[in-house]
């Protein structure tokens, strides 16, 4: 089978309200027609318990926690992820983690609205989704994982990320 793994790199609070992402990709796995195809999503980093915990449930095995790393392993894990989830803090603005990601040139999907979401769609790299756009977030992954083994036809914007 073809493994599409969407990572989250760094530490995630409760207040980051991450679910309606989790909520999307579980849709997704559930109700997807492609069975030769699957999505791995891959938590590096750390992580309350009660977030672990319903996460796990929502994906079940498709759910890998990897826990804290040194940085060169993020780097080795960076290059084996497919795309990326951003996930802003509600009433946030910019978080550092968006630049990171964009350096990275993969496919970045943003839960929350505001400047980093901006940012993520100017550059080309991702779109950003209210938390209430299940629908918008499932389309999109379904969108990442067509393209998936493909030539990617993400157009990153080089000039506007650096």
């Amino acid at each position: 089978t073809n493994t599409f793994i969407i990572s989250y790199i760094g530490s995630m609070a409760d207040i980051y309200d991450p679910m309606p992402f989790f909520n999307a990709l579980s849709q997704w796995l559930y109700t997807t027609k492609n069975k030769e195809k699957t999505i791995k999503f891959r938590f590096i980093g750390s992580l309350s318990s009660v977030l672990k915990a319903l996460i796990s449930k929502k994906l079940g095995t498709s759910f890998e926690f990897v826990g804290r790393v040194s940085h060169n392993q993020v780097n080795g894990y960076l290059d084996s992820t497919d795309a990326l989830l951003l996930v802003l803090p509600p009433k946030s603005e910019l978080v550092g983690k968006t630049f990171e990601y964009m350096a990275s040139g993969k496919p970045i999907l943003v839960l929350g609205k505001g400047e980093a979401s901006d940012m993520v769609e100017k550059s080309g790299l991702g779109k950003g989704f209210d938390r209430q756009d299940i629908e918008g977030m499932i389309k999109y992954i379904s969108k990442l994982t067509d393209i998936y083994g493909k030539q990617i036809e993400i157009e990153p914007d080089w000039n506007y990320i650096s």
